[in-house]
């Protein structure tokens, strides 16, 4: 990653995809990053969960080993830099992360909080405008 050095680029992830967004955003200082409830503080969400599992969208099992909470753990980002860099959507109704902890990770970023919604944000199209306009850096 060293030898990229874009003048615009955009991380967007969801959930876990929320949390390398921004650590990635954080590696490169002019970069943008849209999170979709984002998980962050992954390492502790998904510790209690070492062992095996079952994907969340099939019947796919899958192990989830001690050393991956680990990486996550050196991956965290402590406190974001340029908030204005970082588009934060949250759903209120979001059954696996606390959406007041997110709006609390990401403080003075631009933040879109929807009433209700679901972990998957159902109600996704409705916002993609947004999502594009702000990763695109067309606001």
């Amino acid at each position: 990653m060293a030898a990229v050095k874009p003048k615009r680029i955009s991380f967007i992830g969801s959930s876990l995809g929320g949390f390398y967004a921004t650590h990635l955003a954080e590696q490169f200082p002019s970069a943008r990053a849209v999170l979709l409830n984002p998980a962050v503080r992954a390492a502790r969400e998904l510790a209690p969960y070492v062992g095996q599992l079952t994907a969340y969208d099939s019947d796919e099992p899958f192990d989830w080993r001690a050393e991956y909470v680990e990486q996550l753990r050196l991956q965290q980002v402590e406190k974001i830099t340029h908030p204005e860099r970082y588009l934060l959507v949250a759903a209120t109704g979001d059954e696996l992360l606390d959406w007041h902890e997110m709006v609390d990770f990401y403080p003075n970023a631009n933040h879109e909080v929807i009433e209700g919604s679901d972990h998957g944000i159902t109600e996704y199209p409705l916002y993609l405008d947004r999502v594009v306009h702000f990763a695109c850096y067309l606001d």
